[in-house]
Order: C-alpha cells, then structure tokens, then sequence
C-alpha cells in the first residue's frame, strides 16, 4: 500500500510534486511483490461531474507514467 500526498495548501484541487513521484517510483522498485494499491485524496481521471473536476489531480500524466507496467 503506497500513500501519496496530492494536498496544495490553500487550494481545492490536487498535485504530486517531483520528490512525491520518485518516492513513489523508489517504492514500486524496491519491492518483490508484484502488485501495489496506490492511494491518494484527489481523483487522477476525469469523473464526468462537473462539480468535481476542479477538485482533481492536475498532473496525472506523470503518475500514470510511473505506474504504468510493461512487459
């Protein structure tokens, strides 16, 4: 179980600074168990609501490179 912190002081919406991103990377690569539950407070994905979205993650792009698993 790995926990990010997306929280900006002051602001509704969500964000994962670099140190958060190659802390999550550090974890994914030092383990030996194959699969991994990744939490956080603000959604990555669109939720098709209008009243949420400004309330997302605003750079999901570089999470989801650093989750994504190829073989």
């Amino acid at each position: 179980i790995i926990l990010l912190n997306s929280h900006v002081p002051g602001q509704v919406g969500g964000h994962l600074d670099e140190l958060e991103l190659r802390w999550l990377e550090q974890c994914l690569s030092n383990t030996a168990i194959p699969h991994s539950l990744i939490f956080l407070h603000h959604h990555p994905v669109s939720v098709g609501n209008k009243w949420l979205e400004p309330i997302g993650l605003d750079n999901a792009d570089p999470l989801f490179n650093r989750i994504v698993y190829i073989e």
